[in-house]
């Protein structure tokens, strides 16, 4: 005998029957799979549309392991340039041979003379040039162009007291060049101090001479040297 059930109710018998005629017209099963490691992924399972926005941080990316190519061209800058920093002060200008000269207060430095030929046992005379680095602002006068007071065989008219220094560390006055003798031979008789193609001139700006007399012998040398200093005014 059967039990009867609620009106509206399905037996348990038609559940079931209901079921299995799903599965079976379905022909598939349903079951639940849980993934433990990447290879248990099918190829091209995981695409780009099914990574949620974001997904992917820094914690997830293998340190090292992008390259240059996987960035878009210029994201990638190696030395990253700071922030520029204050405009300094403007320098001082500098002192150039072209179309200059030296400037006021600046002292320069050089040596004069050398070793002078005498063929033949007669009086000498020898002027060698000494050019400035840099031309003079203003063109020298003969009485700006002096020894050292004390010099031998320098007269008291071409010497000056105002020039302090010595060979080894020759000093001038501004608008004066200064000279120091290291050495002269015996047989020096005179030694001056010259501006160059007249006083003031252009060529005066350029730099200066030295004039040497000696009485020598035949076939011999004389020898007057030493160093010089100018200041400019």
């Amino acid at each position: 005998m059967f039990k009867r059930l609620r009106p509206g109710l399905p037996s348990p018998a038609m559940v079931l029957a209901t079921v299995a005629l799903v599965v079976a017209l379905s022909g598939s099963a349903v079951a639940a799979v849980i993934i433990s490691k990447p290879s248990q992924l099918g190829k091209n399972v995981v695409t780009a549309k099914k990574i949620k926005k974001n997904a992917v941080t820094s914690k997830k990316v293998k340190d090292r392991s992008l390259l240059a190519k996987d960035f878009k061209a210029g994201q990638l800058r190696e030395g990253a340039q700071g922030p520029q920093g204050l405009k300094g002060d403007k320098g001082d200008p500098g002192t150039s041979v072209f179309n200059s000269s030296i400037p006021s207060g600046q002292t320069v430095k050089g040596v004069w003379g050398g070793l002078f030929a005498t063929p033949t046992a007669n009086t000498y005379s020898y002027a060698p040039r000494v050019p400035f680095p840099v031309a003079a602002p203003v063109g020298l006068t003969d009485a700006q162009v002096s020894f050292a007071a004390g010099t031998t065989n320098a007269p008291a008219g071409e010497q000056d007291a105002s020039c302090t220094g010595t060979a080894q560390a020759p000093t001038a006055p501004a608008g004066k060049v200064c000279l120091y003798v290291d050495f002269q031979s015996a047989s020096v008789t005179a030694l001056d101090g010259l501006q160059l193609d007249g006083e003031n001139s252009e060529q005066s700006k350029l730099g200066f001479a030295v004039a040497v007399t000696a009485t020598g012998a035949a076939n011999a040398s004389t020898n007057a040297r030493g160093t010089w200093a100018y200041t400019a005014p």
